[in-house]
């Protein structure tokens, strides 16, 4: 879980559709980027650029500004491949628990 005011901390965003991770391997990524909605209650949504680390993750760097609210975060990234193309994952959440 992470926690409330962490800066720099690592969000590992699955990209998944119907509950299945989206298969991204090989040549045909070069040049494919990510980026990430995120959105906590009714704060506004932020959007941040992504890393393809693995088949359907992605890492997202979060500030403290970023996770300055506790509770549940909805995340939905959008996968942009070279040709044009674009692929919109599912909705996935995660909680940001306070400080003990």
């Amino acid at each position: 879980m992470l926690i409330k005011g962490s800066n720099n901390a690592v969000l590992n965003v699955y990209i998944n559709e119907n509950n299945r991770p989206l298969i991204m391997t090989g040549t045909a990524l070069t040049g494919t980027t990510v980026s990430v909605d995120i959105k906590c209650g009714g704060r506004p949504k932020f959007t941040k650029s992504g890393t393809i680390v693995a088949n359907g993750l992605v890492t997202v760097l979060l500030t403290s500004d970023e996770l300055s609210t506790a509770g549940t975060y909805q995340t939905q990234a959008t996968v942009y491949f070279p040709d044009g193309s674009k692929f919109i994952s599912d909705v996935n959440q995660f909680p940001v628990g306070d400080t003990l």
